[in-house]
């Protein structure tokens, strides 16, 4: 009887993170179609929508259940005419400013969108970054930036290093570390489940 109740509690909580791998899924992937779909961004204080670039931010070490959805108004942060490594790809308050287009200068937002949490009982493991050349090297946070028309994908460190090109991977699994999910997204915009 005993080992039954264990076996079934261990079931229980391989469900959980296995749902929680799927909402994961789904909140990328919705991050991602916002970015790629010019998804307007209107705060209540906006008279007028802006369009801006969307991304995730997971901080393993702050909180490693909650996952920070954000408007990047202004991923051109130096107005360079080019999107490169002299600019912000990472949700920072007051940073990702984003400016009523119909008001006077000032009236400006950082970008918030919405807090994510992962279940309770399932947190965020881990957070690799894997470059093309060397091995996968830990971070404790990361900013997941989508941008259009085609769907590339920038990723900034706890340093805000950009990181160049490679894939992400986030292992979320259940507080005992006995079940967990991996989830790799590539600089391309693909996003797979392992």
């Amino acid at each position: 009887l005993i080992a039954s109740f264990s076996l079934n509690f261990s079931s229980v909580r391989a469900t959980r993170v296995e749902a929680a791998a799927e909402e994961l899924m789904t909140l990328i992937n919705k991050t991602r179609e916002w970015a790629l779909l010019v998804q307007e961004y209107q705060p209540p204080s906006f008279s007028a929508p802006v369009f801006p670039q969307y991304g995730l931010q997971i901080d393993r070490s702050a909180n490693p259940r909650k996952i920070i959805q954000y408007a990047d108004c202004k991923p051109d942060d130096n107005n360079d005419q080019a999107l490169n490594s002299s600019d912000t790809f990472r949700y920072t308050p007051g940073l990702n400013v984003c400016e009523d287009p119909d008001a006077a200068p000032g009236d400006w937002t950082d970008g918030f969108v919405e807090n994510n949490l992962l279940p309770a009982g399932v947190e965020v493991r881990q957070i690799r970054y894997i470059p093309l050349v060397g091995g996968p090297i830990t971070k404790s946070r990361i900013s997941i930036e989508f941008i259009r028309p085609e769907p590339t994908v920038w990723f900034t460190d706890q340093a805000n290093t950009l990181l160049q090109t490679g894939a992400v991977e986030i292992t979320i699994g259940d507080t005992a570390g006995t079940h967990t999910r991996i989830i790799l997204i590539r600089d391309n915009g693909l996003i797979t489940k392992q």
